[in-house]
């Protein structure tokens, strides 16, 4: 098609969002074809299309291409001379340059090339995390790697640097449980593993007690690792509690045994009286429902809600939004199943009680959405703790068929079932359950 179409009005093809031919290829993901896209863009490059055009939310193809994670094009798009001046250009809305969005979304190829190409490592959203926090925060322990050994960051990268939520890189990483990021850290001559955040608790603190009040990992390796560094197990924070005093309220056992086999903390019967007593404190502060509770009513509307739902049952269903923190509502839309039933879209949860007083309760959304603009497919997931944002990673495609094998893999590995016999749904132990057979489960027992 571009052979035959005349040079002029390729220049002139924008779509209507303000994007040209290069913002289009840009998007595709980074396991395209290479031999065609090579062949494509050497077409173009022939043209006097400019590579970089800011679309009217104000990327660039460079942008675009550091988010699909497409080396090829950001290979190409860094050897135009036009293309170079805009390397540490901004998003309108983020303020994000093209190096921040691949790292963010864990490219490490397109994240080393356009470190040579000269891409500033210290250029971060204004009140944002710095480039390096938000690899971290992203759990991009590859990235993490590339930004603290690649020629241009060493010695630029300051590990210790507090992010917009008062905590540093390791904080961040010992409260997520990231053992590889927090080693890589930690191996770093510049970490200080003594550094609080700015409630002050240090890495211990968040080793202990990672999320306030919903209890431990219990990951005793990282807590030898920390004190062998030299963090400083027996320091209170800023309200005067010490990484034992968080054990004692967790009723962490294993964590209190950790502590003292340190060599460095000593049983405190004192503070263990404090904590215990501070128990019913800690179960109010960690209430989410505020007010009485009238269980009746409740149950009523439950049923209204249900009997609803069933009356509706034959009459086709209105398709799920797309979840609104993927910024994807006006240009996605969520696939139907291949096989009729529904949506690609499931909320999936888990309990666990064995952590802390009140347990761990976790969800892991998935949704396949189809570019409405172009022929794109982006498989996106969000998981975390229930009542967060949690953390999101999103993956184009260019085939819906292998967007929807990858879905149907991801909603295996979670709940361990497959994506065809749904309806019959197995729960099993140690996998998250749907949602709506969780709040079916509710229903019956009203």
């Amino acid at each position: 098609i571009l052979s035959k179409v005349g040079m002029e009005r390729l220049e002139m093809l924008q779509d209507g969002s303000g994007r040209n031919l290069f913002h289009i290829l840009a998007q595709l993901p980074g396991d395209h074809t290479k031999k065609t896209l090579d062949h494509v863009l050497k077409i173009l490059s022939k043209s006097s299309i400019d590579p970089s055009l800011r679309a009217e939310d104000g990327s660039t193809p460079l942008h675009l291409a550091a988010e699909s994670g497409n080396e090829g094009v950001v290979d190409f798009l860094v050897k135009q001379d036009r293309a170079k001046s805009v390397v540490d250009a901004v998003t309108k809305g983020e303020k994000e340059t093209a190096l921040y969005i691949a790292a963010k979304y864990g490219h490490v190829s397109v994240v080393s090339r356009l470190l040579d190409a000269g891409a500033d490592p210290d250029l971060s959203p204004p009140d944002g995390d710095s480039i390096l926090l938000a690899a971290v925060r992203a759990s991009q322990s590859d990235v993490t790697k590339v930004l603290l050994t690649h020629p241009k960051c060493v010695s630029r990268m300051d590990i210790n640097r507090l992010g917009p939520d008062g905590k540093n890189c390791l904080h961040v990483a010992v409260s997520k449980n990231e053992d590889e990021i927090c080693k890589l850290l930690l191996s770093q001559d510049s970490v200080d593993p003594t550094a609080k955040d700015s409630d002050g608790n240090s890495a211990v603190h968040h080793v202990i007690d990672p999320v306030p009040g919903l209890g431990s990992y219990e990951n005793i390796e990282l807590l030898e690792l920390l004190v062998d560094k030299g963090a400083d197990p027996t320091e209170p924070n800023g309200a005067g509690r010490t990484p034992l005093y968080c054990s004692y309220r967790h009723k962490s056992t294993t964590m209190t045994e950790a502590l003292l086999k340190t060599g460095k903390v000593k049983e405190n019967v004192a503070a263990k009286k404090a904590a215990k007593e501070s128990l019913p404190e800690a179960m109010e502060e960690a209430s989410l429902i505020e007010g009485g509770v009238d269980f009746a009513r409740d149950a009523i509307e439950l049923q209204k809600k249900l009997g609803a739902e069933v009356d509706t049952a034959t009459v086709v269903k209105k398709a799920p939004s797309v979840d609104p923190v993927s910024k994807l509502e006006g240009s996605c839309e969520v696939v139907k199943s291949a096989d009729g039933n529904g949506y690609y879209d499931i909320t999936l949860h888990q309990t666990k009680v064995e952590y802390g007083i009140y347990g761990m309760s976790m969800f892991y959304k998935v949704q396949l959405l189809r570019d409405k603009t172009k022929e794109l497919f982006i498989l996106w997931t969000r998981y975390g703790r229930t009542g967060e944002e949690g953390q999101n990673q999103r993956t184009p495609f260019d085939t819906l068929k292998k967007a929807e094998k990858e879905f149907e893999k991801v909603f295996k590995s979670k709940s361990g079932n497959t994506w065809s016999k749904r309806s019959v749904f197995q729960k099993l132990p140690n996998k998250y359950v749907p949602l709506d057979i969780i709040e079916a489960d509710k229903a019956r027992q009203v």
